[in-house]
């Protein structure tokens, strides 16, 4: 069956939302979200990164961090780029900071919980510090935003086509429901090591809307996105945000995707050449 997008407009969470059954993971520190999340987060970008894409879909909700089933084989490429040298990806070659590596994985892309036989494979791009003990013996996937392992995901057409929230369309150009970067129909686990949030706090009052501004990639026009993607704390098993970034491509189909605050990522882009 081909994946359905939710109807136009559908961005509002459903009242009162049953939080998705944890799932194995380190406890991770932080206060549970204040109130129910329906009430907080009815920002268009909260449903990004809420059940409500799949729910509207009418597709199964995927219980959080289940495995992913793909076509083809989930690796690394045999040899890391050596340090120094410049990783490319369709058509755009960045320069690797010292102590960086790129790794290449080929999966199947798609409606993950539907039939496997429709999932299409498509290559994409991992960037990352090397000295990092989290990410020893991680499986690569492009569902995956919760790794401990630091890194940036360079993406094709399919992460484009498959990246929002009901594995929708990513869309910066409307600020809504597919802006972040979520790729599953219901939130992930808080990433590892980043710092999330809950609203309706002091410090962080309630959920901002994305920040979207044009931007140059090596020449080619990109959009830039910058805001909060919904996370589930496994802990206090409460929803908070943590903040992502985007460039987006469109003329050459690739999405760079930041869910870590990487403070290379801005000088590793700044490199691009086509």
């Amino acid at each position: 069956m081909p994946p359905r997008d939710p109807p136009a407009g559908a961005d509002p969470l459903p009242p009162n939302p049953v939080p998705p059954s944890p799932v194995p993971s380190k406890p991770r520190g932080g206060t549970a979200l204040a109130v129910a999340c329906a009430v907080v987060l009815v920002t268009a970008v909260c449903a990004g990164g809420w059940v409500g894409g799949r729910l509207y879909a009418g597709d199964p909700v995927l219980p959080l961090g289940a495995a992913a089933p793909t076509t083809g084989d989930t690796a690394p490429s045999p040899e890391p780029s050596p340090e120094g040298e410049r990783a490319g990806y369709r058509g755009m070659s960045v320069a690797l900071p010292e102590g960086w590596t790129s790794q290449t994985v080929r999966e199947g892309f798609g409606v993950m919980s539907g039939p496997p036989e429709d999932l299409v494979e498509e290559e994409w791009l991992v960037l990352r510090p090397q000295d990092q003990s989290e990410c020893e013996g991680n499986e690569w996937t492009w569902t995956d935003n919760h790794t401990g392992c630091r890194h940036l995901k360079v993406l094709g057409p399919l992460g484009i086509r498959y990246g929002g929230s009901g594995y929708g369309p990513i869309d910066l150009d409307n600020v809504g429901s597919h802006t972040s970067y979520t790729a599953s129909g219901n939130p992930h686990p808080c990433p590892e090591g980043v710092p999330s949030h809950t609203t309706g706090t002091e410090e962080v009052p309630g959920l901002l809307p994305w920040e979207v501004e044009e931007r140059d990639l090596g020449g080619e026009p990109a959009r830039y996105g910058v805001g909060p993607t919904i996370c589930y704390d496994v802990e206090s098993q409460g929803f908070r945000h943590f903040e992502q970034r985007l460039w987006l491509v469109e003329d050459a189909g690739i999405l760079v995707v930041d869910g870590y605050g990487l403070a290379e990522a801005e000088d590793v882009l700044a490199t691009a050449e086509w």
